[in-house]
This record gives C-alpha cells, sequence and structure tokens, in this order.
C-alpha cells in the first residue's frame, strides 16, 4: 500500500490543473511492512485556478504526537463521530456557496499523525486509527521520523506530509481536542468561501491582533478554543448547586445566582458555563489553512529582526520573504505555536483570522510541568506551565470545592 499525493478529489481533480499547468511530480514514500511511514514534502507550483471552480475538497487532519497512543484512540473515535455527523448534515441541508452556486463540500478526510523514536508506526495502530475513525486504513497516515521529538519539529514534519493544493485544506489539531461537525463547515466558510467575523475578537490574549485583510488573500485562521475544565470540578460544583436547589426548595425561597451556576434539567451546568471550562484566547495552537498557503513565501509587513528565530528566511531576488514554519530550536513545552502566530502576523498578503470557535473542545486532561522533561529552556516557562496547569483544573468557585474535597491534595 503506498499512498501517493496524487490520490486526491477524483470529482475536484479536473478543476485543479489546465492543461499547460501540470505539477512537478517529485514524490518519495517510505513503505514498510505495508505501513506508509514517511513522504518527503510535495512542493506544487504556484496555482492560477481559481477557488470559484473547485467545490469539492479534502482535509487533512495534522496531529502532532509522541507516547500518546490512548488519546490519540479518543482522538481518532470523536473525529470519526463529527465526520459521520457533517456527511449526514451535509446531505440534509445547503452550506455555504461560491459566487458559482456551487456548494462547497468536503469529501475526503484523512488522519496524519506523526510517530518519533523510540515509537515505532506499526500497521496494527494504523489499522486501529481507521477502525475507530471509520476511515480507510490508506487515508490514515503515520509519519515517521528517527530525530528527538519537538512539537515545532512534528508540526514541520506534518506540514511537509499533508496534501499541499488549492483543493485541501490542512487542519493542525492537537491529540486532546474533540472536533466537532460544524467545525469541518466553518473551516471551509472562513478559509475558502471569505467569511469574516462579524466584529474583531475582543480579547486577543498576549498576541497582537491580526492585521486587516485583503480580499484575495490566503487566509490562515487561528480558532479560538473552548477549554473544558476538570471535570470532577464540574461535578462537585453541581452537586453542591442541587444541594442548594434542594433547600431553596424546602424553604420555599429562590436563592439569587451566577446565572453561569444554573442547571439544566438534568441538573449540569451549561457546556460554556464560566464554571465549566473557559475561552483560551493565549492559545493559537490549532490553526487552519488551504495547502497551496504552505507552498507560498510571503513579504514581510516590516523588516523583521533578523536574530528572530521565529522567523525563516530565504533570499529572492536580494528581497526577505518569509516561510510559514514552526522554530525547530524551541525544546519542551509551549512557545512554538505562539512564535508560528508571530510570524503569520509578519506576514504581508496573508490574512490571519480569529474568533471563538464552540466547535472544537480541549478535553481536560491532567498536566504534567517536570523541568527538564516537560519544560526546559527558562525557570519563566515552568511558573508558566504551573499556572496554566491550575487555571485548567477549575474555575475559583471549583478549585476551592476540589481542595475542600482533597483536603491533602498538593495543587493541581
Amino acid at each position: 500500500m503506498t499512498l501517493r499525493y496524487r490520490d486526491s478529489l477524483e470529482a475536484a481533480a479536473t478543476y485543479l490543473w489546465n492543461d499547460n499547468l501540470q505539477a512537478e511530480e517529485e514524490e518519495e514514500t517510505v513503505v514498510a511492512d505495508g505501513v506508509v511511514t514517511q513522504h518527503r514534502s510535495l512542493l506544487d507550483k504556484p496555482m492560477t485556478s481559481s477557488f470559484s471552480s473547485i467545490h469539492e475538497f479534502q482535509l487533512d487532519v495534522l496531529v502532532p504526537a509522541f507516547q500518546r497512543d490512548d488519546r490519540l484512540r479518543v482522538f481518532a473515535a470523536k473525529l470519526g463521530q463529527a465526520i459521520q455527523s457533517y456527511r449526514y448534515n451535509h446531505q440534509q441541508k445547503d452550506h455555504a456557496t461560491m459566487n458559482t452556486g456551487h456548494t462547497l463540500v468536503i469529501t475526503k478526510f484523512r488522519l496524519l499523525v506523526t510517530r518519533f523514536a523510540p515509537e515505532r508506526p506499526s500497521s496494527e495502530l494504523q489499522q486501529e486509527l481507521a477502525s475507530l475513525s471509520g476511515l480507510p486504513v490508506d487515508q490514515v497516515v503515520l509519519v515517521s521520523s528517527e530525530e528527538p521529538f519537538t512539537r515545532a519539529r512534528a508540526a514541520n514534519l506534518l506540514h511537509d506530509n499533508a496534501c499541499r493544493r488549492d483543493a485541501c485544506l490542512v487542519a493542525r489539531m492537537d491529540v486532546d481536542m474533540q472536533v466537532r461537525a460544524n467545525f469541518f463547515q466553518t473551516a471551509l466558510d472562513i478559509v475558502v468561501a471569505g467569511k469574516r467575523p462579524d466584529a474583531p475578537l475582543q480579547n486577543n490574549g498576549p498576541h497582537p491582533h491580526p492585521p486587516s485583510c485583503a480580499p484575495d488573500d490566503p487566509v490562515i485562521y487561528f480558532p479560538v478554543i473552548w477549554s473544558a475544565f476538570n471535570p470532577e470540578s464540574i461535578q462537585l460544583i453541581e452537586q453542591e448547586q442541587q444541594q442548594k436547589q434542594r433547600r431553596a426548595q424546602t424553604n420555599s425561597s429562590t436563592p439569587l445566582e451566577d446565572p453561569d451556576l444554573q442547571l439544566d434539567q438534568n441538573g449540569h451546568l451549561s457546556e460554556f458555563s464560566t464554571h465549566a471550562g473557559h475561552w483560551r484566547p493565549g492559545g493559537v495552537g490549532m490553526h487552519v489553512m488551504l495547502g497551496s498557503t504552505l507552498n507560498k513565501t510571503f513579504p514581510p509587513r516590516s523588516h523583521p529582526n533578523n536574530d528572530d528565530d521565529a522567523v525563516e528566511m530565504t533570499e529572492d531576488s536580494a528581497m526577505t520573504r518569509i516561510v510559514l514554519r514552526h522554530d525547530n530550536h524551541v525544546q519542551g513545552w509551549g512557545t512554538e505555536d505562539m512564535l508560528f502566530y508571530e510570524t503569520a502576523t509578519q506576514a504581508a498578503n496573508l490574512c490571519v483570522i480569529r474568533q471563538l470557535e464552540p466547535n472544537l473542545i480541549h478535553t481536560w486532561h491532567p498536566k504534567q510541568c517536570r523541568w527538564g522533561i516537560d519544560v526546559k529552556a527558562s525557570r519563566a516557562k515552568l511558573v508558566h506551565c504551573y499556572k496554566v496547569r491550575t487555571g485548567e483544573e477549575g474555575s475559583e468557585y471549583g478549585r476551592m470545592l476540589l481542595k475542600l474535597a482533597n483536603p491533602t491534595r498538593r495543587g493541581p
């Protein structure tokens, strides 16, 4: 089984190439024991076809992971549910259309996952992820490297092996994300159809606000995800509120409560209650763009500091150009995604979009902040890791209840 970049959407392929515009095909796929383990990057010639002629798309879901096979299985299962729901919904109603009247639809999905030494690609894992996600086995790609794992290196490796054409979307996702069906249409709306947020994002965390966009600029979407708190703290709040409701009924009183503490008929908080989770404007790890955007270089909006490792430079006719790459020098926890976002905002003729995205949920998991293992380079990053870990445990109310329920608990 050899997975080729040219194995793309048959229905969309007729729109992609004019007779006088053919891509240079330089492909090499490493196959071992029936498992696609690594591709070399395929850089297509610049496309001249109009997006208005493309209405069927492929989505490559890129998951940089290392020693997270259990979480990969959960991610694949939830991704499969989202894909199944998306396909069902698309059969029931129309979605965003281009000016040609064509409906935009994702007709093919691929899951690309990294494998770093000492991990080994295995046909068993590939088949298991395919079964859980409902994807054909040849659409689950294990991309391997013998180099040490870093999140930046993993993200670059996945970008290099993604479909890099106008008819492809690439979406970088953390292994702890829950992707919901409506996200796929949002990606098409923003990246392809050119939909823009109704209002600028009020809180962009520590990051600079994206510059204004020209109508024809390629788009990269950095969604602001919802991060769910520790389920234990949510459950403790719900139990506390249920007890208050029972006491109020007994006393025939109506207690004044924070609206975010109101329970539904099943005794649960709203999913988007401030006591169930929070928006993460500071997080820029997820992104979506057309695959062909990865082939482009961009002039800088202003000449960047040449010492800035976040911007990879090439010389093009004595003009500085920006390449969308992660900084491989970043080690351990954090910052590689922030540097990549800054790179994108520094690129002229690239449209950076941010908005709240309720269809991407970061599921809670225990967080490690071990110095020298999870966190390297600086003590400031270690302090920040502790701060983030504490904040993900729950709201102030939830963390208080956690402490009361577990008096011997030593931090999150």
